[in-house]
């Protein structure tokens, strides 16, 4: 998995990835698309024990300016995450009626979701009941382009951490899924290894 530099989190460039992979096949500079949020940080005693959902789909928007720098890209997708993190609990259809003039039934065109925490390879429950964890490859059935980061400590070194990336082709095809995987990793390498070029030279491919 690349280092990330300059306090940036994985989160962060996974975003920026992402928002870069779409101006490229959309030919725009203005995206909008839905983070997967784990709502477990609102400051409520005992929320990490309460039982139930907490997921939610969140809007990232990120417009690209023409001197706009990678590094500069990736501290505005962070700041618009920090300035959002209260209202990360809003329905969906909430944020699409009051903060929008498109239809009320408008959905999110696609979605990331980044494992933040670190899975670890083996957990031990209370009552000394030991737990193994690995990638499971399944079917996503999703309507919607979805790209799914889970960070793994790799089967020949657990020093070393591995980003697995999957993103569903439900909807568009095995093929096109696999040339915006390639294009999204190819992003997350820019992004991270060039951070003083401009945002717009990277989608030249």
């Amino acid at each position: 998995m690349p280092d990330t530099k300059g306090g940036v989190t994985m989160a962060t460039v996974i975003k920026a990835a992402w928002a870069l992979c779409l101006a490229r096949q959309t030919q725009t500079q203005d995206m909008v698309f839905a983070q997967l949020e784990r709502n477990r940080h609102p400051a409520m005693a005992e929320i990490e024990r309460t039982v139930g959902p907490c997921i939610n789909y969140v809007p990232v928007r990120v417009p690209l300016k023409p001197d706009l720098t990678a590094k500069e890209l990736l501290h505005w997708v962070q700041r618009q995450h920090i300035r959002t993190m209260t209202c990360n609990t809003a329905d969906w259809d909430d944020l699409v009626i009051e903060s929008t003039s498109g239809p009320r039934d408008t959905e999110f065109g696609s979605t990331v979701y980044y494992l933040s925490a670190a899975v670890a390879a083996a957990y031990l429950f209370p009552g000394d009941i030991p737990c193994r964890f690995q990638i499971y490859d399944f079917k996503m059935v999703h309507t919607y382009p979805m790209v799914t980061c889970l960070t793994f400590p790799s089967v020949e070194n657990s020093a070393v951490t591995v980003l697995k990336i999957t993103l569903t082709s439900a909807v568009f095809g095995q093929g096109l899924a696999e040339q915006l995987l390639s294009l999204f990793r190819g992003m997350v390498i820019q992004l991270t290894s060039h951070p003083e070029s401009l945002a717009l030279e990277l989608l030249g491919g």
